[in-house]
């Protein structure tokens, strides 16, 4: 995910912070892609990977809706005791009700939706001081890296070029946008 300025819509390379006053460069907050990153997503909930042997387990509950010829699957990712808080992302997933309901489609056309309370990310370069972020993604499935938006893909490329293989990282061990 690349962070946009609610403005203009551009995406940012640089942030003008109000609370340091310094200029951060603004770093994408990358997902998945190697062993021990990312989520799992089973019958015991959505857990962050690397975490997972340090989590109950607890059955997965997800809430379902529909209406007209979309169906959504809401969930709540779950953390581990002891990390910083606040700490939580709630995420929903949508896809036409006929493809759900078609045993015969084995790709689901789906598009998502998540909303995030976390620390503050590490470019922001606050340190200490007490806050957090409230932040929102959104996006949908593709069926190639076509699909991308020119700019989108421009910056991934020249950023993540990793992301654009079928072996993220290459075995390399992932950095983490937040603290």
């Amino acid at each position: 995910t690349f962070f946009y300025d609610v403005d203009t819509g551009e995406m940012l390379d640089t942030f003008e912070n109000p609370y340091t006053g310094e200029t951060n460069k603004v770093t994408a907050s990358v997902q998945g892609g190697g062993a021990g990153f990312g989520f799992n997503y089973s019958e015991n909930g959505v857990r962050p990977t690397k975490f997972i042997d340090k989590m109950p387990e607890k059955p997965l509950l997800l809430q379902w809706s529909s209406v007209r010829d979309l169906i959504w699957m809401h969930a709540e990712t779950a953390y581990p005791p002891g990390l910083p808080q606040p700490r939580k992302q709630r995420q929903t997933m949508f896809a036409p009700l006929h493809e759900f309901n078609d045993p015969e489609v084995l790709n689901l056309s789906t598009a998502f939706s998540a909303t995030v309370f976390e620390n503050w990310p590490r470019w922001m370069d606050m340190g200490d001081e007490p806050g957090h972020v409230i932040w929102h993604a959104s996006g949908a499935k593709i069926d190639s890296l076509d699909d991308l938006p020119d700019a989108f893909r421009e910056r991934l490329e020249r950023e993540h070029p990793d992301r654009m293989t079928g072996h993220p990282f290459g075995g390399a061990k992932k950095k983490s946008t937040w603290q």
